[in-house]
């Protein structure tokens, strides 16, 4: 499966779920662009995950840096907010 695009989006947006997509599916690592807020924040703390800034615009870049595109999971978020395992 190739990456034809990897991109972030606006944080805050996610803010209202995003501590509890962390907890309940033990995400590690969040990419996106803008910060995000205090809740997320205290979630990445406490679950030992991590907020990767992106820039935004750069999403052809990035997606030329992933070698290999492990998995798609929790496609019930949408196609845009799916997670994705990349090597």
């Amino acid at each position: 499966m190739d990456s034809e695009a990897a991109g972030p989006t606006t944080s805050i947006r996610e803010e209202p779920y995003q501590a509890d997509v962390i907890k309940n599916y033990g995400i590690r690592a969040v990419i996106g662009k803008g910060g995000m807020g205090a809740k997320t924040s205290a979630a990445l703390k406490e679950f030992g995950a991590v907020y990767l800034n992106g820039i935004g615009g750069a999403a052809q870049y990035y997606a030329r840096t992933v070698e290999k595109v492990l998995g798609v999971e929790l496609m019930e978020f949408g196609f845009p907010k799916r997670c994705g395992t990349f090597a």
